[in-house]
């Protein structure tokens, strides 16, 4: 969403609400299966966030606020299951060269920064294997540590 646009105050069509998917959707899923996970001997919820929840692209900012809410959401709600038989994973990959990207990246195949899916599934499935509560995927691990040690620094780099 482009604030300077003029068209800003045209709302987005539920298909395109950012918000409902990559917010409300996980916040409701999990309060669906919590309650029936909380029976089990064990369960794991994995959330997927994003780098981009810690050094967002100004062009997107409700996509990036999105997925910092996820990681909040996350932290907090691991927090709160933290003495029950649910383990509460984030996801965290980079930009991953799929359809989605492409359509950002207006078609053009050269300005495709992301990593392959193949890879982000690959090292999330070793995050999981290895306990990690936070699996940061390829340059997301920059943008987490980054948005640490020099966040004004990681915010010009991605948005010039």
């Amino acid at each position: 969403m482009d604030f300077t646009s003029p068209t800003v105050g045209k709302p987005p069509s539920p298909a395109d609400d950012d918000v409902r998917i990559n917010l409300t959707a996980y916040i409701r899923l999990c309060a669906l299966f919590t309650p029936k996970f909380l029976k089990k001997k064990e369960a794991t919820i994995v959330n997927n966030s994003s780098g981009l929840a810690f050094v967002p692209i100004a062009s997107m900012p409700v996509y990036c606020a999105t997925k910092a809410a996820i990681h909040s959401f996350t932290t907090s709600l691991r927090h709160q299951l933290r003495n029950s038989p649910i383990r509460v994973v984030e996801a965290v990959p980079p930009t991953t060269d799929t359809d989605l990207d492409a359509s950002f990246a207006g078609g053009k195949k050269e300005e495709y920064r992301g990593i392959g899916p193949e890879q982000v599934a690959t090292d999330i499935i070793k995050g999981l294997e290895s306990d990690q509560e936070e699996i940061l995927v390829g340059q997301a691990e920059w943008l987490y540590g980054e948005s640490l040690r020099n966040p004004k620094a990681a915010f010009q780099r991605l948005n010039g």
